[in-house]
């Protein structure tokens, strides 16, 4: 769906309305979806897309997925977490899996940021080099 212009704006009003201390409320948000719901401006379904986009990247640059291809100790955890922390703020939720794919190494993504530590992208970018 096509969003236009003046529904970007609009959502981004809203949602940055629902941002306290830089975080953002679930209960403003719940409640200001509701209130679009109930009078329905023109285009409320583009400024809830909208909305949704910004929610949506919102929760992503709070989440850091962590893969690597053996499980991880609980030490190295705490380690990984401390130091992503200290990079991208608090109140990051952590998720783990593990990919033999990887080789060996670590691969963190939060939000747009892509840390691959892994001997699979070493071995990638050599055969790309070559």
């Amino acid at each position: 769906m096509k969003v236009s212009k003046a529904s970007r704006e609009f959502a981004t009003r809203v949602y940055r309305m629902c941002l306290e201390n830089g975080e953002l409320d679930e209960s403003k948000l719940s409640k200001s979806i509701k209130f679009l719901g109930e009078k329905r401006p023109s285009d409320y379904l583009g400024v809830l897309t909208e909305l949704k986009r910004l929610v949506r990247i919102d929760v992503d640059k709070r989440t850091a997925h962590v893969e690597s291809a053996q499980k991880i100790t609980a030490a190295d955890q705490t380690r990984i977490e401390k130091s992503l922390t200290a990079k991208h703020g608090k109140n990051l939720v952590f998720h783990y899996s593990t990919n033999k794919d990887l080789i060996a190494g670590l691969k963190v993504r939060v939000g747009s940021s892509v840390y691959d530590g892994t001997v699979l992208s070493k071995i990638n970018r050599l055969a790309n080099s070559l």
